[in-house]
């Protein structure tokens, strides 16, 4: 008996679970026109588009403010980005020849720089579709798991959004009809008999033919596979990159000879590159080959210390 019980409270409990993660995903309308779309919870950061009046959207999660002035707003709602607004991504951790991630993570940015915010992240693999460059960056259409954020009380919510239509298979399914009405007769009509006399058109049979067994196709060469990562451990001097035209804002020096070893760029949010500058450091982690700068690769830097 307790087993059972047991058994209940546990198919009500992931009942329970299985709602609440349907009701994080909402659809609400937006209730005035150009509202602003942000990059983070706060009205201080950057506008990434804006949101027309009667737009619908699909909110994400409520989060609140942790500290807010006056006038601004105390709710935010993290909605999925829509469609047709563009992302920016690091141009050289996206393969030239099929627009896939080359990179663990790749970040998602608000515009084209370190200094825009992270609205979303594309694991290695994923294919992006482009839309244009800009120096090192690369605009692309929004993934799915894009997000930004909008003023709570500038939305309306219409409920879980709506689930796809399905086609009904009874060709007299009919569940609006009154239970009382008599179903539909359908009467069989007998085909008349042929009266036509049958005339045999089949073709004389042919003789046999000798078989001849066709050569087998040489077997196909093994696809080529990726090559795998590579990490690597650098020790030198961080500097700011002497180039403008440079994939990253900072490169790794080696200390004797003042030559540029590797570049450096990380996507982790744990990491400033900014903060190494002018220090002795020890950088681990993948490195890569941008196909405009094929004498210095490019490090993502997974880990720094800072050697005495």
């Amino acid at each position: 008996m307790k087993t059972n019980q047991r058994w209940a409270w546990t198919a009500v409990i992931a009942v329970g679970l299985v709602f609440l993660t349907v009701r994080a995903e909402e659809a609400a309308v937006v209730k005035r026109d150009r509202v602003n779309l942000r990059a983070q919870a706060s009205a201080t950061s950057e506008v990434i588009t804006q949101l027309k009046k009667g737009e619908t959207v699909t909110v994400l999660e409520e989060v609140s403010a942790r500290k807010h002035k006056r006038g601004e707003p105390a709710k935010w709602a993290k909605i999925q980005l829509p469609p047709n607004t563009p992302v920016w991504a690091y141009g050289p951790y996206i393969e030239t020849t099929n627009h896939t991630v080359n990179i663990k993570r790749l970040n998602l940015r608000a515009g084209p720089g370190e200094n825009f915010s992270v609205i979303g992240r594309l694991d290695r693999g994923t294919e992006v579709k482009e839309i244009r460059t800009e120096g090192n960056w690369m605009e692309i259409e929004a993934p799915a798991n894009a997000y930004a954020f909008v003023a709570a009380d500038m939305l309306e919510k219409s409920g879980i959004a709506p689930a796809p239509a399905t086609t009904e298979l009874a060709a007299n399914a009919n569940p609006g009809a009154a239970p009382d009405r008599p179903p539909t007769r359908v009467e069989t009509v007998k085909p008349e008999p042929n009266t036509t006399p049958v005339i045999d058109t089949t073709p004389a049979p042919t003789p046999a033919q000798p078989v001849t067994t066709a050569p087998q196709p040489a077997p196909a060469a093994p696809a080529d596979t990726p090559p795998p990562k590579r990490i690597v451990t650098r020790e030198g001097t961080v500097v700011y990159s002497r180039s403008i035209q440079a994939p990253t804002s900072y490169a790794l020096e080696n200390r004797e000879s003042h030559r540029i070893v590797n570049f450096l760029h990380s996507e982790s949010d744990d990491i400033s590159l900014k903060k190494f500058a002018g220090k002795k450091v020890i950088v681990t982690g993948e490195e890569l080959i941008d196909q405009r700068w094929t004498n210095t690769p490019i490090i993502e830097a997974e880990s720094v210390q800072v050697v005495p």
